[in-house]
Parts: C-alpha cells; sequence; structure tokens
C-alpha cells in the first residue's frame, strides 16, 4: 500500500510511471458527538490543512497547534471517526 504526504502539494499520487489524481479528496471534517479530547470541540468543523492519504489528515487544533489524526478509529476522538462534511 502507498501513502503519500499532500502538504502544500498538487494532489497527485505516482505509482511507478503512472500519475493519478486525487478526486473529490476531503476539504473539511467535523468532531463528532462523543468524547473528544480537550484540544478539539464537539460538533466543530475543522479544515483539512494537510492529507495524508489514504488514512488520515492534520488539522489545527483548539490550542492552535497540528494534529495527525485518522479518519476511522482516531485516538484524538478517543478511537471514534470523523465526519467528512466537504470535499474539493
Amino acid at each position: 500500500m502507498y501513502s503519500i504526504h499532500l502538504c502544500n502539494l498538487a494532489p497527485v499520487i505516482t505509482f511507478k510511471t503512472k500519475v493519478m489524481e486525487i478526486k473529490n479528496s476531503p476539504k473539511t471534517v467535523k468532531a463528532p458527538a462523543n468524547n473528544c479530547n480537550p484540544h478539539l470541540t464537539t460538533g466543530k468543523i475543522y479544515e483539512i490543512e494537510c492529507l495524508v492519504y489514504p488514512m488520515g489528515f492534520e488539522i489545527i487544533n483548539d490550542r492552535g497547534f497540528i494534529s495527525f489524526c485518522l479518519f476511522e478509529g482516531c485516538g484524538h476522538l478517543n478511537n471514534g471517526d470523523w465526519i467528512i462534511e466537504s470535499y474539493e
């Protein structure tokens, strides 16, 4: 399995010699109504600062720091799943 860090780059994945665009990549996510860690707000929508395809992303948390998050089973949400709010 390949993963790629897409911070400040065009959303492109390279597999050997082929290039594939990531279509409909997530743009914003929402913290679900469960036990969030203190640096996140339940129900708040966060902009994805950096997509780490296919498993996670980075956001700026409520304390102003970067948090790496997993789409599913995220430790910041006590192993909960993020809700994708919008796509590019």
